[in-house]
């Protein structure tokens, strides 16, 4: 570890917390700021730091991330200077839009021996001794401001719009995202879905051993309804726990990481022992013969019509709603049979009202969650399905998508019947 650097870490939060702990322990000096904290938000000369590490929440436009520019000083993520200080370990690392939490701790349960951190789980510098190799989620956040990263087995699940009150643009989130290969070599991995048509031709030109996968093409990991054909041998996929789709498509990345990580891997078995994670379609029981999932990790419009595609044929309730972003509400054109009314609530809610009642699907519209709920009972009729999936980020009333899903869950209870 360098003991000529002098770090200023921009925002305090979960990982720049893990760092400073560590900076401390190793007397490497460094100083923190963020303004939210009236400790940590005095004036700040950067001449003295040789490198500011920017915490994920801290937007491109901050006044001190301008004046290091102006100074010429280096910008780095967590992921940028947890790499430079960890070569020799190989990275599995997975990014997309959508379920890049559930494939990391897919892997991570297919490999238990590794260590699983990033945007997922415990910091990164909390691994700091561990000689463990490691798996990473990596947001576009993370990945934006790295130049010396290098991930040896790399795993793009999908790619649609998101984050653009960050990144200003779906060509600048598709960058930052497309920085992961940015250090590659002809001997690294790329598992990617090669169905996703903005990710194939963004990867086309990437000259590393590929691995993709399909639901409409064989020649790497293809998925089909008796399972997915890993190269030959045939995965059954028979009472996972994992429902939807797109879980298939996520079964099928973590797999080509694991057999990327270790070709000689056989303990396919160990996946129906899987335990889906909160938040993301998890089944909370019955109201009646209605069936009720919690969906909260839903937190754009693409992951929302996921949700829905995976109840096809079924009478589903849905709620849906919260912070207003710059989407596209279009992506849910296919796959609004299913719904026989919608619940809405927040800051995004008259937009999305606007939408169903173009499609004929019917609405109710509440100020806030907390509003719904007192007259949710009056919703509970004949539906097969009762899903809450927000397809919006939570900020506008949650600190999280996990609170959120925590109130939903505490709140749905009192109607659950089995």
């Amino acid at each position: 570890m360098p003991s000529s650097e002098v770090f200023l870490l921009l925002g305090y939060g979960k990982s720049n917390r893990a760092l400073a702990n560590l900076l401390k322990k190793r007397g490497i000096p460094h100083s923190v700021y963020d303004d939210y904290l009236p400790e940590k938000s005095s004036a700040v000369d950067l001449n003295p730091f040789t490198a500011i590490v920017k915490s994920g929440g801290i937007k491109n436009d901050h006044f001190l991330l301008e004046e290091a520019r102006k100074l010429n000083k280096r910008i780095i993520s967590d992921l940028e200077l947890f790499y430079s200080w960890n070569k020799e370990k190989t990275l599995i690392t997975v990014t997309g839009t959508n379920g890049k939490t559930t494939t990391v701790q897919l892997i991570k349960h297919l490999l238990p021996e590794l260590d699983l951190a990033g945007n997922v789980g415990s910091p990164l510098f909390d691994h700091a001794d561990s000689e463990k190799d490691m798996v990473i989620e990596a947001s576009s956040f993370m990945l934006e401001y790295t130049h010396v990263f290098r991930s040896r087995i790399n795993v793009f699940l999908n790619i649609s719009p998101n984050h653009l009150d960050h990144h200003g643009s779906f060509a600048a989130y598709l960058e930052a995202k497309l920085k992961l290969l940015k250090n590659s070599r002809p001997e690294d991995f790329l598992v990617y879905n090669a169905d996703d048509s903005v990710l194939e031709k963004a990867l086309r030109g990437v000259g590393l051993r590929k691995i993709p996968f399909s639901r409409k093409r064989r020649g790497g990991i293809f998925i089909s309804e008796r399972g997915i054909d890993c190269f030959g041998k045939m995965i059954d996929l028979a009472g996972i726990k994992l429902m939807g789709k797109h879980n298939l498509e996520n079964i099928a990345a973590a797999l080509g990481a694991v057999l990327a990580y270790d070709p000689a891997f056989s303990a396919f078995s160990r996946l129906h022992a899987f335990t889906p994670l909160p938040h993301r379609l998890e089944y909370l029981g019955k109201i009646g013969s209605m069936l009720v999932y919690n969906d909260s990790k839903a937190t754009n419009y693409r992951a929302l019509g996921t949700a829905l595609a995976a109840f096809s044929g079924k009478r589903v309730l849905l709620i849906a709603g919260g912070e207003k972003r710059a989407e596209d509400p279009a992506v849910l054109d296919g796959v609004l049979d299913t719904l026989v009314g919608v619940l809405l609530n927040g800051e995004n809610g008259k937009t999305l009202q606007d939408y169903f009642k173009t499609k004929g699907v019917r609405t109710w519209i509440y100020r806030d969650l907390a509003s719904l709920f007192k007259e949710i009972n009056n919703h509970l009729n004949a539906q097969d399905v009762l899903l809450f999936s927000p397809g919006s980020a939570s900020h506008d009333q949650f600190r999280n998508f996990e609170e959120r899903g925590e109130f939903f869950k505490k709140n749905i209870g009192a109607y659950l019947t089995e």
